[in-house]
């Protein structure tokens, strides 16, 4: 292997290990939530979630529209989105990747309220902008500062916006409306200009990219044509990136919660690094060695094994970002390099943090101890429910060995006695226990998929998640 040009050092990074919070909106204490389990189950799961369970009861769903517990500002009164972000049923945010009218009332209250949204204004789209802004709000007005619109923040909005003095857009004079803030103009039928979405414009940056034939190329062996091809792909449905026959997990993982939140990154990412054989994006700056640009998964043909040979884009992109992090062992994209490929649950953190801007991360995994159903189920399940990206760490055995048979078992349980923690996967779905079974739906591999194991194959290859948010 070649000698790096430069070696990167980093400071030992500090990690806290904190308990998963408990939803606390309207209802006091910690230990309310203990003493009322369908309000609990309501702040982790939501309504739908409990519903059969109610049904089978004379409880009843709690909150409703209509039932008392209602918006009442009239710019947001109605709105079924922002009425169950009130009730605890969703939330908002820029984890969510939220388009749409919910959003785009929010950002005019926060205008209206004396809040910048200098570049964007009320475009309906959830960005890093209106994030920011709603945690100034947040910070004014005493709440918790996470960036998510949920029960408290759209209560205080909500009381904010009916404050006197607060007028809905189009009361004032016409010119004097605050910027972002002005009603919509009428076009005629047809005329309409194109919805912008965060896709739509990661998109442009492609077709430019495509259309400069002049850029610099630093990967000599990748073709440009299919990394554009592949790009498209993966910002229209970024759970097509696959690691394939790479040990490459933590990348991909890392690089399905950018694509899928924000694909404009993505696309910057994959662009310069196609260009250039370097990044920035946030605060982390992605660095291959040398050795590793002068290869290709073609490279290495006739050792991938059938099916497992990694498409161009997915190849550069993992491979990179997974190299950035080896200060001693160069990762030259190969796939017999497991020791090299690594990923450790501090740098997971780091990516989340540093590369893809998340403001809290909890990690609450375990590198020697299975973390057992019940963590799964409580704290993985109650995070995912409050918007937070989950990543799962895992013995693959709990996808690829589910236990369902007796020899299944027996062969799982063998292979579990003898493994540790070497997958990890993206949470897409509440993890549901069915009697003996557990139904596990994930990002792996590229595709999104529930799995189905046996309770015990869960448990012994269970090692907890970190949490963004």
């Amino acid at each position: 292997m070649g000698q790096r040009s430069r070696q990167r050092q980093r400071a030992p990074r500090e990690y806290k290990l904190q308990p998963h919070p408990t939803f606390k909106a309207d209802i006091g204490e910690e230990n309310s939530v203990k003493q009322d389990p369908i309000l609990y189950l309501q702040q982790t799961l939501g309504n739908h979630a409990v519903q059969r369970y109610l049904d089978k009861t004379d409880g009843k769903v709690q909150r409703k529209m209509g039932d008392g517990h209602d918006l009442t500002s009239p710019r947001f009164a109605g709105n079924s989105t922002l009425e169950a972000a009130y009730d605890h049923e969703t939330l908002v945010s820029r984890v969510q990747n939220h388009t749409g009218d919910p959003v785009r009332l929010i950002q005019e209250s926060l205008l209206q309220l004396g809040y910048q949204l200098p570049e964007h204004g009320a475009d309906g789209i959830f960005g890093s902008e209106t994030d920011k802004a709603i945690r100034q709000f947040q910070e004014d007005h005493a709440a918790k500062i996470d960036g998510i619109v949920g029960p408290e923040t759209m209560g205080l909005l909500d009381k904010a916006d009916t404050a006197p003095g607060t007028k809905p857009p189009g009361t004032e004079p016409p010119g004097t409306e605050p910027p972002g803030t002005e009603p919509p103009k009428t076009e005629p039928p047809g005329t309409e200009p194109p919805e912008v979405t965060p896709k739509s414009k990661a998109l442009q940056m492609v077709d430019q990219f495509e259309a400069d034939t002049s850029s610099p190329q630093a990967f000599p062996k990748l073709s440009k044509s299919e990394i554009i091809k592949g790009l498209r792909q993966r910002i229209e449905n970024p759970e097509v990136i696959n690691q394939s026959g790479l040990s490459v997990c933590g990348p991909a993982s890392t690089m399905y919660i950018l694509a899928s939140g924000n694909p404009e990154g993505f696309a910057h990412v994959t662009i310069n690094l196609f260009k250039f054989g370097e990044v920035t994006l946030n605060e982390y700056s992605i660095e291959p060695c040398d050795d590793l640009k002068e290869n290709s998964p073609d490279t290495f043909d006739g050792q991938w094994g059938e099916g497992n040979k990694p498409s161009q884009i997915d190849w550069m992109v993992l491979s990179s970002l997974r190299d950035s992090e080896n200060a001693i062992w160069d990762y030259e994209g190969g796939p017999d390099e497991a020791f090299s490929a690594i990923t450790m649950p501090g740098e997971v953190e780091e990516w989340l943090e540093d590369m893809l801007g998340f403001k809290n991360i909890e990690d609450e995994t375990n590198l020697i101890f299975t973390k057992g159903v019940e963590h799964a189920l409580e704290t993985a399940n109650g995070y995912f429910a409050a918007g937070a990206y989950v990543v799962m760490l895992i013995n693959a055995n709990m996808l690829t060995s589910p236990g369902t048979t007796k020899k299944d078992r027996k062969e799982t349980k063998k292979k579990a006695a003898d493994g540790l923690p070497n997958h990890w996967v993206v949470l897409k779905g509440p993890i549901v226990r069915i009697d003996n079974i557990m139904k596990v739906p994930v990002y792996s591999w590229g595709e999104l998929k529930d799995y189905y194991c046996t309770v015990d194959v869960f448990d012994e290859n269970y090692y907890g998640a970190v949490f963004a948010y």
